[in-house]
């Protein structure tokens, strides 16, 4: 999809579209200091987007990860060919279909075999690790229960990886890491000082101002901030303090990682904090999310926290117990 030509025009098209939208928010907006600044930020942020996008990337989204690819910079895994839920399929076939189909388009894109496999809803049964195994995949990803209820249980818990019976390992998400950015209660999105996802000026406009959009769409223009819960009106984002806040917030994600691996007793054995996300939360969802992933990771340098893969865990720990996740 990312490589289909008629939807890299279409984003270009969208792009220039949101420009000409922005130029007139900041015109209308020019008697509003906090509102003019949003504008003058939203319209330089889809500018960098585009050029970024058209002119260094040359719209190949897909060269970049490639590249990133080959510098080790990122571990890409494979994942089944739409988000299906591998152990309940049917007619018998359907699941060895979802996954040849998702590693086959890995290696079309990719140039190479896929190491990893994401299981969509992290769904497991002992078949899918057999299929896993037919295609050469190396490890795969399970919610915490899965190690914490194996047949035989891990002796490590959720910070190291067991190896199926079928081959692959299977490497368990910490549940603390997953809940200080998914819990709707705890998590770091929904802090008051972070953009606002669903009040956005394609509801808030007229028909007239929004034109060519149609009114009642998301634009990605947004002007306010979480503020709190149930709170009826929203108050105006403030891009300096949510910035800072994901700084403070990669700081203290770091910092409960650091903990979670110093409470393991693991004298002669290397403990892991497995942290998967869905890649949409950062920057959609989560408008401050990449700028939290990068603060994480410098976070982590400055602390000696290693940042690795697993695959990369597996060549430096390959003696690893061996157990049937719980389904």
């Amino acid at each position: 999809m990312l490589s289909d030509p008629l939807l890299r025009d279409r984003y270009l098209r969208h792009l220039g579209r949101l420009g000409g939208l922005l130029e007139r928010e900041c015109d209308r907006n020019q008697v509003d200091k906090s509102l003019f600044a949003l504008s003058e930020f939203y319209r330089d942020f889809f500018a960098e987007t585009r050029r970024t996008f058209a002119e260094e990337w040359d719209c190949d989204l897909l060269g970049v990860f490639r590249h990133l690819r080959g510098t080790g910079a990122l571990e890409i895994t494979a994942s089944a060919a739409t988000h299906a839920i591998l152990p309940i399929l049917q007619p018998p076939g359907a699941a060895h279909a979802q996954i040849a189909i998702g590693c086959n388009q890995f290696r079309e894109t990719f140039g190479g075999d896929p190491s990893g496999f994401w299981l969509p809803e992290c769904a497991y049964s002992t078949e899918i690790a057999k299929l896993l195994q037919a295609e050469n995949i190396r490890w795969f990803i399970v919610d915490a229960h899965a190690l914490e209820q194996a047949l035989a249980p891990a002796r490590r818990g959720s910070f190291a990886p067991c190896f199926t019976k079928a081959g692959p390992a299977a490497f368990a998400r910490n549940v603390h890491a997953s809940r200080q950015v998914w819990s709707a209660d705890q998590g770091y999105p929904g802090d008051p000082a972070y953009r606002d996802f669903y009040r956005d000026v394609g509801f808030d406009l007229s028909p007239e101002e929004l034109s060519p959009f149609p009114k009642g769409s998301f634009t990605g223009i947004k002007y306010h901030r979480v503020t709190g819960r149930d709170v009826p009106m929203k108050e105006i984002y403030d891009r300096t303090a949510a910035e800072e806040t994901a700084r403070r917030h990669a700081r203290h994600f770091v910092e409960r990682c650091i903990a979670e691996l110093g409470s393991v007793q693991a004298d002669d054995w290397n403990p892991i904090v497995i942290a998967p996300f869905d890649a949409e939360l950062f920057g959609h969802w989560w408008f401050e999310g990449p700028i939290f992933l990068e603060q994480v990771i410098l976070a982590a340098a400055e602390n000696q926290l290693l940042l690795t893969t697993p695959s990369e865990f597996l060549r430096q720990n390959p003696t690893q117990q061996v157990s049937e996740p719980a389904t």
